[in-house]
């Protein structure tokens, strides 16, 4: 298995390269024949990684993998943030019913999606392009609103809208986290 991970021979690899599951990217111990993330299997004698059916469940597994949850997500977080624009003054701006669901409602349900979601660690960076489209998105009705426009108030209001939603992904992803490093101790 380690030829396979490492890309080398048993002779020739490097062992200072962390071994590091080929399915999800999780890292992997010296002599694992299953990756105690995803569940794929490892076969040492032909130097190939299997899937094999629904892996085992280990302790390492939590979450839900169902393809509603981020359809469902998505959906529910469109909903909340038309909520927050249909609250909204757009004469003196920040109105606290639209605060209040973009800094407060909105990041606790991308939290809370985030918890929930088991796939590999990478889904950790999807924080990144969520407050990138959120900020633009947020941006973007304001200076639609403002006839083109913008005041500074107004990119500080998109960028805390895109931060908020952003940290409530991070959040969730670490909670996620803790709650898989607990359940393998």
């Amino acid at each position: 298995m380690e030829a396979f991970v490492s890309g080398s021979t048993p002779e020739t690899r490097n062992t200072t390269t962390p071994l590091v599951c080929p399915n999800c990217g999780a890292p992997l111990e010296p002599g694992a024949e299953r990756c105690a993330y995803c569940g794929t299997l490892f076969s040492a004698a032909r130097g190939t990684a299997r899937k094999s059916g629904p892996p085992p469940r280990t302790a390492a597994d939590f979450g839900l993998t169902t393809p509603w949850l981020p359809r469902l997500g998505g959906l529910v977080a469109v909903s909340l943030y038309a909520l927050g624009w249909s609250w909204e003054d757009t004469r003196y701006w920040l109105d606290g019913r639209a605060v209040a669901v973009w800094l407060g409602l909105l990041p606790l349900w991308w939290a809370g999606i985030a918890f929930l979601r088991r796939s590999s660690r990478r889904l950790v960076w999807f924080a990144f392009p969520l407050a990138a489209i959120l900020f633009a998105l947020h941006l973007g009705l304001i200076a639609w609103i403002r006839g083109g426009h913008l005041w500074d108030d107004h990119v500080g209001i998109a960028a805390m809208v895109a931060v908020a939603s952003a940290g409530g992904w991070l959040l969730g992803r670490l909670g996620h986290a803790a709650v898989r490093r607990w359940r393998l101790s």
